[in-house]
């Protein structure tokens, strides 16, 4: 009996021939997906466009600048400051010694106007180290708010009211006092009381403040 030494068929491809490309799957493309949208909105992400932006001649690996913000960026999680000092501090030398290149350049140059441009330009680098240096003294030493109540202290009688009064319902003592009684309506007529005082004489000792009669009158009403 003679035995067959031939190998089944199989669906690999033989050694130089082109295999198939695995086609993912709908999770795998949706997790694909997740995570590059995941990456491109990280703040880590958008830094290293910028750094890769302004690198210098020698290539920067992208990839390695997002590790070194996320190290970062795990420092300070743990609440330590020490990466965010470092940085301004850095920055505010840096501004520094841009004033320093400016202000040299401005004696040296031909004109008002250039000079005049130098120098503002240094004093705003100045302007900017001096910022960074304040914001690196209150990140160091952050400033505490206090609240301290209200001392009052006089001789003698004193009310201090703090805060609004609430509403009363009461009348004050002026309205106690003098009570308005002339426009009371009376009774159900909702009609005004009458006038109860007497009436005042008219005035005859004086004619020149008496009243104007008719002879008197102007005969054409003006207006």
């Amino acid at each position: 009996m003679t035995k067959n030494n031939t190998l089944p068929k199989t669906d690999i491809p033989a050694e130089g021939e082109n295999r198939p490309a695995l086609q993912p799957s709908e999770a795998q493309i949706e997790a694909k997906n997740n995570y590059m949208a995941k990456t491109a909105m990280s703040p880590e992400f958008s830094a290293a466009l910028v750094v890769d932006a302004y690198r210098p001649e020698g290539k920067l690996d992208f990839l390695a600048i997002m590790a070194q913000l996320e190290a970062q960026h795990a420092i300070l999680a743990a609440d330590s400051l020490v990466q965010a000092e470092n940085m301004l501090m850095s920055q505010a030398m840096a501004l520094d010694a841009i004033f320093s290149q400016l202000a040299v350049r401005a004696i040296h140059a031909k004109g008002l106007d250039q000079t005049q441009c130098l120098l503002g330009l240094a004093l705003r680098a100045q302007n900017g180290s001096r910022a960074t240096l304040q914001t690196l003294g209150e990140l160091k030493n952050p400033r505490h708010t206090t609240f301290v109540k209200q001392a009052n202290i006089a001789q003698g009688q004193q009310q201090v009211n703090n805060g609004v009064a609430p509403a009363s319902t009461s009348p004050t003592l002026a309205q106690e006092e003098f009570p308005d009684s002339t426009n009371k309506l009376s009774g159900a007529n909702h009609e005004l009381l009458e006038d109860s005082r007497a009436a005042s004489p008219a005035i005859t000792g004086y004619p020149v403040v008496a009243a104007v009669d008719k002879v008197h009158r102007a005969k054409v009403r003006r207006g």
